[in-house]
């Protein structure tokens, strides 16, 4: 059973290898990690990290250095 909505959390590198991110929802349609989102949630992140949740996480949490 795939959850409906996700929650997730891009992190990537830029062209100078500066970490950004994004956070966005979607839904998880497959066991293999595809999900559907907007596209403009992603656009800057094609090559990230993805890190999924099924609540959302507290805005407040660094992430990455």
């Amino acid at each position: 059973h795939l959850p409906r909505l996700i929650y997730f959390l891009i992190v990537s590198r830029d062209k100078n290898d500066s970490k950004k991110g994004g956070v966005g929802t979607g839904s998880l349609i497959s066991r293999d990690g595809y999900i559907v989102t907007n596209y403009h949630v992603i656009e800057n992140n094609l090559n990230g990290d993805i890190e999924i949740y099924t609540k959302p996480k507290s805005p407040d949490k660094k992430v990455g250095d």
